[in-house]
């Protein structure tokens, strides 16, 4: 049951990471989400993080790709 939980998460962009749900948005998402909420997305940006915001101590051959997260910017309609 556990496994078919974490399957149907999976479908929807939501993988564990140490046990905590997270969503993980395609842009297209993001726009619509918005979009029904009654935004209108100005903005779309790719922020990219170091990888000491994953790790204590990341290993040296940890380059590309780099953790990242979408920064939307939206004005309300």
């Amino acid at each position: 049951k556990k496994g078919l939980r974490h399957w149907n998460n999976l479908l929807h962009g939501v993988c564990d990471i140490d046990e905590v749900p997270h969503k993980h948005f395609l842009a297209e998402e993001l726009h619509l989400l918005f979009t029904k909420a009654g935004f209108t997305p100005l903005q779309l940006e790719k922020i990219e993080y170091s990888w000491n915001t994953e790790f204590n101590r990341p290993p040296r051959w940890l380059k590309t790709p780099r953790p990242w997260d979408w920064m939307m910017v939206v004005e309300k309609d």
